[in-house]
């Protein structure tokens, strides 16, 4: 009974091989064909966007302005750091 299990499963497992897409290889997110040599080395502060879609995303000026709007941010944050521990010197040279 047991082998007839086994055998029903390797059926059915046949049957799921013969009805894949010969044709498809790679996985459906990086497939083997936007992987050729002529877009490894890509000059580009974001690589992944032309590995992925092998073009350049039309909103890239958008992108690029996010970017920008993060560093500030980042920049923003360091400062305001730097405030509180000059604050919290003084503090500590009150007390």
């Amino acid at each position: 009974m047991k082998n007839a299990y086994y055998f029903i499963f390797f059926c059915s497992f046949l049957i799921w091989v013969n009805t894949m897409n010969p044709g498809r290889q790679g996985n459906e997110n990086f497939s083997e064909k936007n992987s050729s040599d002529e877009y490894e080395y890509v000059d580009s502060a974001y690589p992944g966007f032309n590995i992925h879609y092998n073009l350049e995303p039309k909103d890239w000026k958008h992108i690029e302005l996010t970017e920008k709007n993060n560093k500030q941010f980042m920049m923003d944050i360091k400062k305001e750091i730097k405030r509180m521990e000059e604050d919290k010197k003084k503090i500590n040279y009150i007390l």
